[in-house]
């Protein structure tokens, strides 16, 4: 089964409707408030939407408002020119890391597990393209690009727990 390249997808659909794509995390520092409140009005909207369709929906809308999530969570991460796919990366090797619950329960973090936090922050700083105005916000980026590609990841976890949870009621 291949998989589908959904940051390129989401890149795509970016660049056909003209939608601001930041050169690197830099840029995204001088975003407008209301792209921030449109980004998130559209990931809550997908949110409670998928969560209908889990609770009473048919397989096909449970697998669309999942999509749909996920595609304007990845989204979110395009329009701020955060380095998603390396972020993935790391959030996905930290999952893998942690170990099942003996009881049937959550997966848990060991006690040596390593959150991806810090090296997503040097990731993102790594492609930051500096301009006079980021250089005086330094710290900045790290906290907010950090709280993006984290609740991107947020999204993408809470709707594939959900199609999860959903397959197996």
């Amino acid at each position: 089964m291949s998989h589908p390249d959904v940051y390129g997808d989401v890149l795509a659909f970016h660049e056909k409707f003209n939608i601001r794509i930041p050169a690197g995390p830099s840029e995204a520092e001088h975003r407008h408030d209301g792209d921030v409140k449109m980004r998130v009005r559209l990931i809550e909207e997908e949110s409670r939407e998928a969560i209908e369709a889990i609770k009473f929906g048919t397989p096909g809308e449970v697998a669309q408002e999942i999509a749909d999530l996920v595609y304007v969570a990845v989204g979110s991460a395009v329009s701020m020119g955060v380095p998603f796919d390396e972020a993935w990366a790391l959030v996905h090797h930290a999952n893998m890391q942690k170990e099942a619950d003996p009881n049937g329960g959550k997966v848990r973090k060991p006690l040596d597990w390593q959150s991806p936090k810090d090296a997503i922050a040097m990731v993102t700083n790594a492609h930051r393209t500096p301009t006079s105005a980021s250089r005086r916000r330094e710290g900045r980026w790290t906290a907010v690009g950090l709280t993006f590609v984290l609740g991107v990841t947020w999204a993408w976890g809470i709707a594939c727990g959900l199609l999860a949870q959903w397959l197996l009621t």
